[in-house]
């Protein structure tokens, strides 16, 4: 498995994307042509490797509470 830290830096460099192809997006809307759509796939992927990350980061989370449990019990016993 991938370092979580790994996750959080797609995690965010997907969320910058994003804000940048908005912007990009909305300057080809106001001009009009197929640059727009191509605007709108990149965002559409951005979208989903945001996702992605989000999943695997929250993957990471609960592992690690799993495994932290685990510890508690096995230090109280």
């Amino acid at each position: 498995m991938l370092s979580p830290l790994w996750h959080l830096f797609c995690h965010l460099e997907a969320a910058m994307l994003m804000q940048r192809a908005a912007q990009i997006a909305a300057g080809f809307r106001r001009l009009g042509g197929p640059l727009a759509e191509t605007v709108a796939r990149w965002q559409a992927e951005g979208r989903r490797c945001h996702e992605r990350a989000r999943y695997w980061l929250r993957r990471w989370a609960e592992e690690n509470d799993h495994a932290a449990g685990i510890l508690r019990i096995r230090a109280t016993h």
